[in-house]
């Protein structure tokens, strides 16, 4: 058995301008050139496999604020029929210039699925460290809308619990690993 560990490194860290440091609100900042960077915590996801299996991602593009779009990546063993994931890695992909740090308030440590990629009515729940519905209804290979649930506020989330649906594109299914 093989096992690989993944992640996207693809926009993992990213730089952007702020009027000034000081009121960067404690992130990492250049003061000489008045630019912070986004530098996230690194989670491997475990996807195991046998000799000659290959492990697989779908990924997709949710709206997530004027500057920038999350990226969410579902990693599988493709000798699944029902694609259970295996990993998630989700990342800020900025857009434009943002203004200000954008937080991302997925929080994917537990995934649930109903349905089955089979018969295409497949939906994903990821779920906090608490295991509370963090995102709810992301529909395996499709477009569509998912629920965030606010752990708490700022950016579009108006207060902590509350919910707020965002539109998400499926951008395709790869090969990440083989041998």
């Amino acid at each position: 058995i093989k096992i690989d560990l993944v992640f996207n490194p693809e926009n993992f860290g990213q730089v952007y301008p702020v009027a000034r440091c000081a009121q960067s609100g404690g992130l990492i900042c250049d003061p000489l050139n008045d630019v912070s960077m986004d530098i996230p915590y690194v989670r491997f996801s475990p996807v195991p496999r046998k000799t000659g299996e290959r492990t697989r991602k779908e990924t997709y593009l949710m709206d997530y604020d004027a500057s920038a779009k999350l990226r969410i990546e579902l990693y599988y063993n493709d000798a699944d029929p029902e694609a259970g994931v295996q990993g998630v890695d989700s990342t800020l992909v900025y857009t434009s210039a943002p203004e200000y740090s954008t937080i991302n308030v997925l929080s994917s440590n537990y995934v649930a699925q109903t349905g089955s990629v089979l018969t295409g009515d497949a939906s994903m729940t990821m779920m906090d460290y608490m295991r509370n519905p963090n995102l709810e209804g992301l529909r395996r290979r499709q477009d569509g809308v998912a629920t965030f649930r606010c752990l708490y506020s700022g950016g579009f989330c108006s207060t902590v619990g509350s919910t707020v649906p965002r539109p998400y594109t499926y951008v395709g299914d790869s090969i990440v690993s083989s041998d």
